[in-house]
């Protein structure tokens, strides 16, 4: 045989599903007289699925030794269709038919090969299946001269089945030599299916071993034969003694699934299998040992019963082993897991070949840490489980009994060396146990001459799956909301079991009607009236936004700024697979309207959330989620603002309770209320809980910690007060239900303790804070915050009480860290003394700004800390310990960048620290820096420990070696790298690693980050401008016209500029347009920043072209306009239309046209109607109509620039009381 795995004419296939076990097929060679010499291949997997369903096998021997069989499915009359001609295996060499074969001397009777398999199987020779005289191929299906060999068999699938998957197996002994001269590739073979003729089909894989004879000729030119191996299988070469012949088994594999999901059930037929039989014998002094010749195929069928009540887990292997004489052969197989819990039934299957049905102590077994079982039932002893047998047993039968197989055709029960059995193995036999992820499979033959030997090929085994543990919860923040706050539910859907959560889904709110939420099925529950949608994000997978029909309003790609069609709906989310642990996160954020409240003061709503998976049954959250609405008079939140941006984010920041915020009488500082924040952090007053409370008066908003300090800036939402020049508090005025919202104070962070190796948080650290004299933790610091403890997010905090006389001085942070960590870090070391800036000149200050640690960005820190009274917040502060000894990597590299930015055709320095932390010496190490695209190294600029040490440089690798590192021992390497010109803008990383004398990685990987720029020269685009008094109105800056200074400007980013005394601006760097197109860009004027009585005169905005490296210019022309002032009223007016009387259109308004004209460029229309009672709609339709005719009578005139027009609508009574 081969020395690869070889798999008998199946389609090996895996699936891998939720509930039970099934035992696998294998297709094993077996044989008597060769020993294998080769290698093997052990099994892996060929497929994997998850469904409910199961596995189909089917196949048949493509050779047979019965003259009745010869007859029904050979050609007689000829050797033709690609066999030797002239070379019949008779002795003497001349060409005979096959009917003269058939004749030849020790012919096999017909009964030798379709009698039926005794259980005791015992007997003659005639029964050791391919141990016979002219071993010759079938060809039952034959549809013209091309067709040399075919069998048959019959796929049931059963109703309501659909295939998944399907592989074809087949295989014989055949060289790749014999391949070539005999035109008989091995990796094609002809499949016929139920609804088409052959086609041919290319093999993926195709494996051989080559297996050596037992024995030596005893003589020149005797005991030849084809396929036992005696002469090398019939190469027509004298072997003379004691030379032993090799002879080679192939097997190959493909994919069929297209096929057979087309084909569907019915029978199968396999056509021109590549192989030899007797025919081929070249030479045969001794026709009697033309034997051991084989030839089959299998396939295998991986279905989808919806029907079912339980997925499985389908797992398909395929390889090939060689079992001789003797022999114990373990192959592990792995990739599936049995249930955690409980009993269960397996169902398995094996295919082999070159069994023998006379030859025993031929075994399969299961290996796992609960015991070892033999595969065995009637058909296949355990002693003789390869005997050429076709049987199967069914999962979770009872009793020992098999079953025949579909039809097969030819169906002979002795499959000729080849064969196919599934074993059940019921719930009571603990074969493989529970939780197993990998089991092994044992093959054994007795030693000794007259035992068997065989060639295991394919495994399949399928089992149940666990069964899918899904769990939900919800969470609102704030619980508590006034008209016009933002509501978050945040929802999180987890698959806890040990199998995947195929097609999950998540609904809010559930259909509390009790229609099954699953099919969605109308009509279904919404969020009440009031509850506005704004925003609905998900971790994975896709959301929906749908009314009580099931109508879709806004699709997965329209869920963000939401401002219609977005309340009285549901959310309806598609997450998709959760695999073991993992989790999907939905939020969605609502603002309440006065709508939600339904007349009331304050009201309350329970939404419940669901979610399913293909595998279980609708579950609730368990969490039932309250929110509550109400009118108030002002109200905020209090938290940790780790990212500076002032708003609150529902689930990465920490909501603070338990603080005081007081109501203050601003004249007095009298305290006239007081709230303490709640769990989320939010805090309200109504009228009635302000002490004298008096509509539209001023008042002081105070936030103070349990302890009464605080160090954070409070911040007025929606302009609605002005933060005062007190830490912590707001001054606004409040009016009865005036629903002030978003008072808020963001409490600024203060870092993390992190690994100086890998930048990851360290929990367990305490830090403490030590002060000048007079201080004391007890007073000047919030409760519990020294010796805090830090957590999984390694984050800390302190806050000094300034108003409980906090000294001034010198402050010092120090931290005890967990077992095996070292503070100070020597990896990245402190930088001094940090004199604390006022809050004037940075609020907060911010050591770095990254809230996270980033070691390949910017790390620097402070441990000591000057404050005095008025300093502002410390931020993003981040204290690095050194990490434990890790043998795995006992050299701990850190690579920094001290240039964060850096434009085309810089130089950017590097430091490179590598330090041994292991208590081993590493000698002839090797430091390796990969440089990033683009960059290059700029030879002569790299130092070792400050000396020059140029490295060996091998494209982007710059090596230095060899490098010593005793113990304790720290390297330094600099150098300096040059961006290259065509590089593009973005982040770019270098990153070094230390190996051994042998190549082994023995260090982290460091890493710095640059950020590549744009350069003001080549890159930026320029704009500049004026904005200039157009005195003519003619929209172009004429000589003499000036400028006007302190006029706004506004781009599409928000960025503001104002006009100098000149009117002129320049906004650097505006933009970085495409560098192939350009791009344009969009420019402002705020005309409320325009001198009084001024209008501009130009476009606005401007939209302009704009090139890299050019210079656009963009100006505005402003001008007083000259008013025309007309007043009208109805008795113009034909009554109850529209329309002026005719008098008025001859006269009135070509009257009017000609003051216009007068006025020039910079004419003004002011059209003022006199209302006397009459509907607003006629009124607007008059103006318009006027204003209309106007328009066009001024368009008829040439060079005029567009009309301006300002409309004005007044009260006739008010006209009346006004006059004398």
């Amino acid at each position: 045989m081969s020395g690869q795995p070889f798999l008998l004419a199946g389609n090996a296939w895996f699936l891998m599903w939720v509930c039970r076990l099934l035992v696998s097929v294998f297709l094993v060679f077996c044989g008597v007289f060769p020993q294998i010499v080769s290698a093997d291949r052990d099994f892996q997997i060929r497929s994997q699925l998850t469904v409910k369903g199961g596995f189909e096998v089917i196949g048949n021997t493509q050779m047979s030794c019965s003259t009745g069989d010869f007859g029904a499915f050979s050609d007689v009359s000829t050797s033709a269709g690609g066999y030797d001609s002239g070379q019949d295996g008779i002795a003497g060499g001349a060409h005979d038919d096959d009917t003269a074969v058939n004749a030849a001397p020790a012919q096999s009777p017909a009964g030798a090969c379709t009698a039926t398999l005794a259980s005791t199987q015992s007997g003659g020779n005639v029964r050791q299946n391919n141990l016979f005289n002219y071993m010759h191929f079938l060809n039952a299906f034959p549809t013209g001269p091309t067709i040399t060999n075919s069998t048959g068999a019959v796929l049931s699938l059963g109703a309501g089945r659909t295939v998944k998957a399907a592989y074809l197996y087949w295989s014989a002994w055949l060289s790749a030599a014999d391949a070539t001269a005999k035109n008989r590739p091995r990796n094609k073979v002809l499949l016929m299916t139920p609804t088409s003729g052959y086609q041919e089909v290319t093999a993926a894989t195709t494996d051989e071993i080559s297996v050596l004879a037992n024995s030596a000729p005893t003589g020149a030119n005797t005991d030849t034969s084809l396929c036992d191996g005696n002469d090398g299988y019939g190469n027509g070469a004298s072997i003379a003694p004691p030379v032993k012949g090799t002879y080679p088994v192939y097997q190959s594999v493909a994919d069929v699934t297209s096929l057979v999901a087309a084909g569907g059930a019915g029978p199968y037929a396999v056509g021109n299998l590549p192989g030899l039989d007797v025919r081929d014998s070249e030479l045969a002094a001794k026709p009697t040992l033309h034997s051991n010749c084989f030839a089959g195929w299998t396939l295998v069928v991986a279905y989808e019963d919806t029907s079912l009540s339980d997925f499985r887990s389908l797992t398909l292997f395929d390889g090939l082993l060689t079992v001789g004489q003797g022999d114990t052969k373990t192959t592990t197989v792995a990739g599936f897991e049995t249930p955690v819990t409980g009993a269960f039934s397996t169902l398995t299957g094996l295919v082999a070949y070159d069994g023998d049905a006379n030859i025993l102590e031929d075994s399969a077994s299961i290996v796992s840490g609960v015991g070892t079982t033999t595969f065995s039932n009637t058909d296949n002893l355990a002693n003789n489980a390869f005997n050429g047998s076709n049987t199967r047993q069914t999962l979770g039968q009872s009793g020992n009994a098999t079953t025949a197989f579909t039809a097969r055709t030819p169906s002979d029960p002795n499959m000729i060396g080849f064969d196919i059995d599934t074993f059940n193995i019921n719930s009571g036999q603990t074969v493989i146990g529970n939780g197993v992820k990998a089991v092994d499979l044992r093959f054994q033959t007795a030693a000794g001459a007259g035992t068997d030997i065989f060639f295991p090929g394919m495994f399949f085994i399928d089992l149940p799956t666990e069964v899918v543990t899904l769990g939900i919860t919800k969470r609102v923040s704030p619980a508590t909301v006034a008209l016009g706050e933002t509501v978050t539910f945040t929802v999180v859907v987890t698959n806890s079991g040990t199998s995947n959560a195929t097609g999950v889904v998540m609904r809010d709110p559930k259909n509390s009607s009790g229609v099954d939420p699953y099919t969605l099925s109308n009509p279904h529950d919404v969020l009440p009236a009031g509850l506005l949608l704004s925003q609905v994000t998900t971790s994975q997978g896709s959301c929906v936004l749908k009314n009580a029909t099931g109508t879709t309003l806004h699709g997965a790609n329209d869920l963000t700024g939401l401002s219609s069609n977005n309340e009285n709906v549901f959310l309806d989310c598609a997450l998709g697979t959760l695999t073991p642990g993992a989790s999907a996160t939905i939020t969605f954020k609502a603002t309440v309207t006065s709508a939600f409240l339904n007349g009331s003061q304050s009201r309350s709503y329970t939404n419940v959330a669901i979610a399913q998976a293909e595998q279980g049954v609708p579950i609730e959250a368990s969490d039932r989620t309250t929110v509550t609405g109400e009118t108030v008079l002002v109200s905020g939140r209090v938290w940790e603002d780790r990212n500076l941006d002032r708003i609150i984010d529902e689930t990465g920041e920490t909501k603070r309770s338990g603080w005081l915020v007081d109501i203050l009488n601003p004249a007095t500082g009298e305290v006239l209320g007081s709230k303490t924040t709640d769990v989320d952090g939010r805090y309200s007053f109504r009228d009635t809980e302000i002490a004298g409370f008096v509509s539209g008066t001023q008042y002081q908003i105070r936030f103070l910690s349990p302890t009464g300090s605080t160090l954070s800036k409070a911040v007025s939402g929606n302009n609605a007060g002005n933060t005062t020049s007190k830490v912590g508090s707001i001054l606004l005025t409040l009016v009865s239900n005036g629903n002030i919202i978003e008072q808020n104070l963001p409490l600024d962070p203060g870092g993390v303790v992190y690994n100086a190796a890998t930048g990851a948080p360290v929990a367990g650290a305490t830090v403490t804070l030590s002060g000048p004299a007079g201080f004391s933790p007890a007073i000047h610091l919030a409760p519990g915050q020294q010796n805090q403890v830090t957590g999984a997010d390694g984050f800390y905090r302190f806050d000094i009480n300034q108003f409980a006389g906090a000294p001034t001085g010198i402050y010092t942070l120090s931290v005890s860290p967990p077992a095996g960590y070292t503070f100070v870090s020597s990896l990245i070391s402190p930088s001094g003394t940090l004199d604390v800036p006022s809050a004037l000149i940075a609020d907060p200050f911010q050591v770095v700004t990254n809230a996270a640690p980033d070691i390949n960005g910017k790390t620097t820190y402070y441990l000591s800390f000057y404050f005095d009274g008025n300093d502002t917040d410390v931020v993003h502060n981040h204290i690095p310990l050194d990490p434990p000894s890790n043998t795995n990597f006992p050299i701990l590299v850190v690579k920094t960048a001290p240039k964060e930015t850096a434009v085309k055709g810089d130089l950017v320095p590097y430091e490179i620290t590598a330090s041994n932390v292991d208590t081993t010496v590493y000698n002839t190490a090797s430091i390796i820096d990969t440089v990033p695209p683009g960059f290059k190294y700029v030879p002569g600029t790299a130092t070792l420990d400050g000396v020059t040490a140029e490295p060996v440089i091998n494209g982007r690798t710059l090596t230095w070696t060899p490098v010593n590192f005793a113990l304790d021992q720290t390297h330094v390497i600099t150098m300096t790298l040059v961006v290259g010109s065509g590089v593009n803008l973005g982040k770019y990383v270098n990153s070094v690693q230390v190996t051994n004398s042998s190549g082994s990685l023995i260090s982290n990987i460091g890493t710095a980050t640059v950020l590549l720029v744009a350069d003001a020269l080549t890159d930026c685009n320029d704009i500049v401008g004026t904005v200039f008094d157009d005195a003519n109105g003619n929209a172009y800056q004429d000589e003499g016209e000036r400028g006007i200074p302190g006029v706004r400007l506004v781009t599409v980013n928000g960025l503001l500029i104002t006009s100098d005394q000149y009117g002129r601006y320049h906004l650097a760097c505006a933009d970085i347009p495409q560098i192939d197109r350009g791009g344009n860009f969009i420019l402002k004027v705020d005309e409320r920043t325009l001198p009084t009585g001024y209008r501009l005169t130009t476009e606005n905005p401007r939209v302009v072209r704009a090139t890299r490296g050019k210079l656009v210019k963009a100006n505005f022309g402003a001008g007083i306009l000259k008013v025309v002032r007309v007043q009208i009223d109805g008795r113009a007016f034909v009554a109850d239309a529209p329309n002026l009387h005719a008098q008025w259109i001859d006269q009135g308004l070509p009257e009017v046209l000609d003051k216009i004209m007068e006025r020039g460029q910079l004419a003004l229309l002011r059209l003022v109607y006199w209302r006397d009672q009459e509907p607003s709609t006629l009124v607007d339709e008059r103006i318009d109509w006027v204003i209309s005719e106007i328009r066009s009578l001024y368009a008829e005139q040439k060079d005029r620039p567009p009309l301006t027009v300002e409309r004005e609508i007044r009260e006739k009574n008010l006209m009346n009381q006004a006059s004398p």
